[in-house]
């Protein structure tokens, strides 16, 4: 279990003993990675990739967490996160097929750190695995990736 994966398990685990009052007290989860752009951004500007997401029934408020502590090693680590009120997530496998009821888009906003070339990890709860595709900041587009 990575250290992301721990710290979401222990998120989840005591928010349900604690219970839930309000929407802002819930667990997160990693919900499913549908695909995940390359991108050529503009470097040392605000930028959001944007990708989809698929999400259980317990699931909802995708948002993303992104960490920029492994930049100068190239990395770009994007975590799609969603609240997970209610903790029974048994529910029939998503439809997350293009048009799928499930689908979600979730856009990470970050600043594109200096020129040169890169990876973004994004966490897939699917595999339970990284996915990882290279970018570089070489270009102009401030926004990349698709619903």
């Amino acid at each position: 279990m990575t250290l992301r994966q721990l710290a979401v398990a222990l998120g989840t685990a005591g928010a349900a003993v604690s219970g839930c009052g309000t929407t802002a007290d819930c667990p997160v989860e990693s919900p499913d990675v549908v695909s995940v752009p390359t991108c050529s951004l503009a470097a040392g500007e605000p930028v959001t990739v944007q990708f989809p997401i698929c999400t259980r029934c317990n699931q909802t408020a995708p948002t993303c967490r992104v960490d920029l502590s492994q930049v100068g090693s190239g990395y770009v680590q994007l975590d799609p996160l969603a609240q997970a009120c209610d903790p029974g997530n048994s529910c029939p496998l998503p439809s997350c097929g293009i048009g799928g009821a499930d689908r979600q888009t979730v856009a990470c906003t970050f600043t594109a750190p200096a020129a040169g070339d890169y990876q973004l990890v994004v966490y897939d709860a699917g595999t339970g695995a990284d996915i990882t595709v290279p970018f570089d900041t070489r270009g102009t587009v401030t926004a990349c990736g698709s619903t």
